[in-house]
């Protein structure tokens, strides 16, 4: 699969994010784009993306939806990602991006661009 791109249906919601996770278990995929699909994620863990364990996933978008706590192994399990676009934490560990030390190219928070996430430490 090379790109789904859910953003913006606000009705897509927690139910269908977990449905289609389920789907995308064990499935290449290149990009995933759920921005501002009003999605709210209690304690955001490894579990959540634990379907795309062997996805090969390099983009993952998934700013204006609620997250409550971004835990330390959140991605953990996508740890090819080279783009992330994360927004609307309320609570986040310190490590979290430490899983993706290695692929991480672009990070985008709260519509902050940071570039050259190689040379950047998160501890």
């Amino acid at each position: 699969i090379g790109s789904l791109n859910f953003a913006h249906n606000i009705n897509f919601k927690y139910k269908n994010f977990k449905t289609l996770m389920g789907s995308l278990n064990h499935k290449p995929i290149r990009s995933l784009k759920l921005v501002g699909c009003g999605i709210v994620f209690g304690e955001f863990n490894a579990n959540i993306l634990n379907s795309l364990q062997w996805s090969n996933l390099q983009e993952l978008f998934i700013g204006d939806n609620i997250i409550r706590v971004l835990e330390s192994d959140a991605f953990s399990n996508v740890s090819s990602l080279k783009l992330l676009y994360v927004s609307n934490f309320m609570q986040f560990s310190p490590q979290f991006l430490e899983p993706l030390q290695a692929s991480l190219e672009e990070l985008i928070i709260d519509s902050t661009i940071l570039h050259n996430i190689a040379d950047t430490k998160y501890r």
